[in-house]
């Protein structure tokens, strides 16, 4: 699965790449949660995400656009992850100054247990200290947002995403995140 994820990815970026030029990158801080959207401020788990828009339609009344991103958060108890995603970005425009976002995205993560990982050794019956290497994850999600776009080039935005990995843990399905992220989004080419 995780082999035909990242193929899938790298596919995509390479004809996105090829069709088109990168229009648009954000970068945006976050904090991790693994709680409901809104159900929680503290504690803090810091992370960050570079986003790359190649392909962004701008309408009277709208702007959609997709998107590939790479991030990652550090959460002290749970996880450290990385993640690679398609997002697609559907952005209602309101008084000309305003958008409301609406995001879907799909990815894979990958998560390191934040501390020292033990195994049980068979033979002896003794915990040993082992290499970890982390474990393979689905991440799917949505999000909502405001972005104001009254400057041409730089749009700064924050949103409230959640997102589901898959499988989580030993006979544990799902694990849920919440993201609240904050950041500007930079247009690189002139339309």
């Amino acid at each position: 699965m995780k082999k035909i994820l990242v193929f899938l990815f790298f596919v995509t970026f390479w004809k996105s790449s090829k069709a088109q030029l990168i229009e648009r990158v954000s970068l945006a801080g976050s904090k991790e949660s693994t709680a409901l959207p809104f159900t929680r401020s503290l504690p803090i788990h810091p992370g960050g995400e570079i986003v790359l828009t190649f392909n962004e339609k701008k309408r009277e009344k709208s702007i959609t656009s997709w998107n590939l991103g790479i991030g990652g958060f550090h959460h002290k108890k749970i996880a450290n992850a990385f993640y690679l995603k398609g997002e697609y970005h559907y952005r209602p425009i309101i008084k000309s100054t305003l958008t409301i976002d609406i995001i879907g995205n799909l990815g894979y993560m990958h998560t390191f247990y934040p501390g020292e990982v033990y195994e049980l050794n068979k033979h002896t019956g003794d915990f040993e200290k082992i290499t970890q290497y982390g474990r393979p994850h689905v991440l799917a999600g949505v999000g909502i947002g405001i972005t104001y776009i009254k400057s041409e080039n730089i749009h700064p935005f924050i949103r409230q995403e959640l997102a589901i990995e898959s499988p989580f843990a030993n006979g544990i399905p799902v694990m849920i995140h919440s993201f609240v992220k904050i950041g500007i989004s930079y247009q690189l080419n002139s339309k």
